[in-house]
């Protein structure tokens, strides 16, 4: 992720008070794997992170 991104992130959680993030390098990866997409569903509809996601597994170098 850029920098630019990050200050992205920092911004839209001051101004929200939460943001649900994925710490992996796969773009839509919440919706590859049924728990995460559940857990951002959940989060939409009461604005509460209750175990969030890994997302993807990176695969190893």
């Amino acid at each position: 992720m850029s920098l630019g991104l990050y200050e992205w992130t920092r911004q839209m959680h001051a101004a929200i008070g939460t943001v649900f993030t994925v710490d992996d390098d796969v773009h839509g990866s919440v919706l590859r794997v049924p728990d995460c997409a559940a857990e951002l569903v959940s989060y939409f509809d009461t604005g509460r992170i209750d175990r969030g996601c890994d997302g993807t597994p990176v695969p190893e170098k």
